[in-house]
């Protein structure tokens, strides 16, 4: 039997500012989806003020924070937000 662990996570916003609502933040979550290469983004919802991921590791031990870091870092970057 093959196990496939999945984790839903969320992500909000500092002060739940509505930053996420724009084209920008779309194109990097979109953008990390395709280039991660130790998880698989199976399901994506950008709301304006925080995201929900559906997402499974391709290594059992691949810490979460990996990619949450991964996530947070892509859409700073992208939408130049501090």
């Amino acid at each position: 039997m093959i196990r496939l662990i999945v984790y839903f996570i969320t992500f909000c916003v500092q002060k739940r500012r509505p930053v996420l609502a724009n084209e920008q933040a779309f194109a990097a979550l979109i953008e990390i989806a395709k280039s991660i290469t130790n998880w698989n983004i199976l399901a994506a919802v950008l709301i304006p003020d925080h995201v929900h991921l559906l997402a499974a590791p391709t290594d059992r031990d691949a810490p979460v924070g990996g990619l949450s870091a991964a996530v947070k870092r892509a859409i700073r970057a992208r939408t130049n937000a501090n």
